[in-house]
């Protein structure tokens, strides 16, 4: 693992709330606070991967507060013996203000809506209870905080994995210069 100098100045335990432990050593947590360690696993994660949503996904030092920043945003990550291997963060909706994407949702502005801005898996951990468990805490967590959708960004030709099928709220030809078709989707919660 390299060294990226000190992120978060905390090298001791994460400040998190573990949300679900199964029995095969994967622990699901909201991270309040990462350790630097941890944090540098996760940006060897998304170097190694790309996003559940088929995006590429790089977290780098100049970036990593702005994806760990709760409670601005809402990071999970689970983990497997110990390390992550997997981490989903969302966002309300209403801090993509600037993004000419958000317009097409009727649910701007109404605070009910969490966007998911990043899912990554460790390509050896690309497991069906990984990914299933993470997500179904994730939103199960979302609900709880009293918001009513979560949407986000796949491409097209990607199945999710979660309960319930999202509805597509549009296509984008070409997302963010990709050469990909991807779905802004929207999954209800309640």
């Amino acid at each position: 693992m390299s060294s990226h100098g000190n992120l978060f100045e905390n090298e001791r335990l994460p400040d998190s709330e573990i949300l679900g432990i199964g029995g095969d050593g994967l622990q699901v947590e909201l991270i309040r606070n990462l350790t630097d360690l941890d944090s540098q696993y996760l940006m060897e994660i998304s170097r190694n991967s790309v996003s559940e949503f088929g995006n590429p996904v790089i977290i780098e030092p100049g970036n990593f507060r702005k994806h760990f920043n709760y409670p601005r945003t809402f990071p999970f990550i689970s983990r497997y013996q110990g390390k992550p291997v997997a981490a989903i963060i969302g966002v309300p909706l209403e801090q993509f203000n600037k993004e000419s994407w958000v317009k097409y949702d009727i649910n701007w502005g109404a605070e009910n809506t969490v966007y998911t801005s990043l899912f990554i898996v460790h390509p050896q951990h690309r497991k069906p209870n990984i990914t299933q468990t993470i997500l179904k805490l994730y939103m199960s967590w979302i609900k709880k905080q009293s918001y009513r959708y979560i949407t986000g960004h796949k491409r097209s030709s990607i199945d999710i994995l979660f309960d319930k099928t999202p509805d597509i709220i549009k296509k984008f030809e070409n997302w963010q210069n990709s050469k990909n078709t991807f779905d802004y989707f929207r999954i209800t919660l309640i």
